[in-house]
């Protein structure tokens, strides 16, 4: 947009009102957001040879293993991480 087709915007004093942000994304189904996100994340990346809520189970498991870690051996982790990667054939995902 050039500072000539500036001039053919509205003035401030002749724009209509703007529309309040609840009109615009109504609260609606908001609260299904969250649990139909967990749930795509859960398939999308669920290991074809898993049931869903064996995935779950795998990362629930992993959460409290990780809350009970000493930060000191992430960098440790983070080795142990790639080499596995690498150790699948260069695959992008982290065998477990």
């Amino acid at each position: 947009m050039g500072f000539n087709d500036l001039r053919h915007l509205p003035h401030r004093e002749n724009r209509k009102p703007q529309e309040k942000l609840d009109d615009v994304f109504a609260a609606e189904g908001i609260a299904n957001r969250p649990l139909f996100a967990t749930a795509n994340l859960l398939l999308t990346f669920c290991p074809h040879e898993k049931e869903w809520w064996e995935y779950l189970d795998q990362i629930w498991d992993a959460t409290e293993v990780a809350d009970r870690t000493n930060l000191t051996v992430l960098p440790a982790l983070m080795i142990r991480a790639r080499r596995s990667v690498s150790s699948a054939g260069g695959s992008s995902r982290a065998v477990g």
